[in-house]
This record gives C-alpha cells, structure tokens and sequence, in this order.
C-alpha cells in the first residue's frame, strides 16, 4: 500500500504462498508477483529490468537466503531495507565487501512509527489509505484475550489481528 507513496513504475511482490501472492497483488499495489517456490525471484528480477536490477528492495523475510536473494536483485546503488526477524533463528552473514563495491545501503530496524505518523494517519483517516483491509480479524482492545485465542484457530494462514 505504501509504495503508492513513491508512484514507482513496477512493483514486484515476492512470496511463497498463492494465496498471500494474490491478496498483496489485489491491494498492495504490486504490478508483478513472483512464487519464489516455481520461478527464482532473481532471475525473474533480471529479465523484468533488463538486467539492471532493481533500485528498491524490501526484505520482510530477513533470513540467509533473502537476504542473498535481495542482494543478488540488488542493481548497483540500489537500497535494500530488512524488516523481518529471520536472523534471529540463524545467523545471516554481513555482507559487507559485496555492498560497499556494489555502493549498495543497507537499513535494517523495526518501522519507526513514530516517524511516518503524522503523514500516514491523515491518509488513513481520508481514505487515501484502508489499512483495514490487511487484518483478518478484529477485536475490541477490552477482548484483546479473545484476539489473542483466534491466532490459534487460523494454523493454515497466518492471523493479522487489530485491537480497536
């Protein structure tokens, strides 16, 4: 939703669940979706960009294999923002050489909030944006217990719970 923000020309939109791959594609904005599972992200990356690569890369996964994977689409001078927590099940190597020879910047960090608030919640509230559409359930902050209970009822696709 957000890359609407920055008008980009493609956005490609990486995932290993149809399911998943067809609900970002109906409200992400996503131009393209990749099942890494049948096609390599990578090369499918390369053909799109006539082997340039792309200039943004959004890792939500953070583990080994995307971030070689983000690094391998990367084209030179291209920024690369890991959000996922992957690493924090095994160790991910810090590719160092390969991003200051390629003049690659790399953000990692948990989203800042805080910092996009004041421009983001005056689209939410005019409409420019409905966040509502990503959560599967919602709860009154009071049943927050009940929230919590209904993660484990969806085991076959993930729960994205909002407390109002």
């Amino acid at each position: 939703m957000a890359s609407g923000l920055f008008d980009p020309e493609q956005v490609v939109l990486v995932g290993r669940h149809d399911s998943r791959l067809q609900f970002g594609k109906q409200n992400s904005g996503a131009t393209h979706t990749v099942n890494g599972k049948t096609t390599d992200p990578v090369e499918y990356i390369n053909e799109l960009t006539q082997g340039r690569g792309a200039l943004s890369i959004i890792d939500t996964v953070g583990n080994k294999t995307s971030l070689q994977q983000s690094l391998a689409m990367a084209q030179a001078g291209a920024g690369i923002s890991v959000l996922g927590f992957g690493h924090l099940y095994a160790p991910v190597d810090a590719p160092y050489s390969e991003a200051l020879f390629r003049n690659l910047t790399i953000h990692t960090g948990i989203v800042n909030v805080a910092a996009y608030m004041k421009t983001l919640l005056p689209m939410v509230e005019s409409g420019q944006f409905d966040p509502s559409v990503i959560f599967t359930d919602t709860v009154p902050l009071a049943d927050a217990e009940k929230g919590y209970a209904l993660s484990l009822i969806h085991i076959s696709e993930p729960t994205r719970l909002g407390m109002i």
